[in-house]
C-alpha cells in the first residue's frame, strides 16, 4: 500500500510541474515577446495590442496565450496614455480625455480610472 501511495504520490508532482511547464509554440513566444515590446513602447490598450497582432498575422491562440501572459497593469498603461495626451493637448476636460481612452481602445473603467488620476 506504502509502494502505491508513493507511487501515486510522485505521479501527482510530475503532473503539477508539468501543468506549469509552459509548452508554448514558437510563434506563441514570439507574440508574447512582440505585445509586451509594444507595452514598453507605447502606452497601449489590450484591445489595440489585440488588433496589431492579428494584423502581423497571428492566429486568436497566439494573441490569447500573449495577453494572458503580458506582465502589465492595463490601468497604468491607461494613466500613461493619458499623461501623454495631456502633454500635447491642455485644458481637456474629464469627459474629453474618457472619450478618447476609449477611442484608444481602454474599458471604460480604465479610461474613467485614468482621468481622474491625471486630473487630480
Amino acid at each position: 500500500m506504502k509502494k502505491i501511495t508513493t507511487f501515486l504520490l510522485a505521479c501527482l508532482t510530475i503532473a503539477t510541474i508539468l501543468s506549469f511547464t509552459s509548452c508554448a509554440t514558437k510563434r506563441e513566444k514570439d507574440a508574447l515577446r512582440t505585445a509586451q515590446r509594444f507595452i514598453d513602447t507605447f502606452a497601449i490598450s489590450e484591445q489595440k495590442i489585440m488588433e496589431d497582432l492579428e494584423n502581423l498575422g497571428y492566429s486568436y491562440e497566439e494573441i490569447e496565450y500573449a495577453m494572458d501572459k503580458c506582465d502589465v497593469d492595463w490601468y497604468d498603461e491607461a494613466v500613461e496614455a493619458a499623461e501623454n495626451l495631456l502633454e500635447s493637448s491642455t485644458n481637456l476636460t474629464e469627459d474629453q480625455i474618457i472619450a478618447w481612452l476609449e477611442l484608444a481602445g481602454f474599458t471604460s473603467s480604465e479610461a474613467e480610472y485614468a482621468a481622474e488620476e491625471v486630473l487630480e
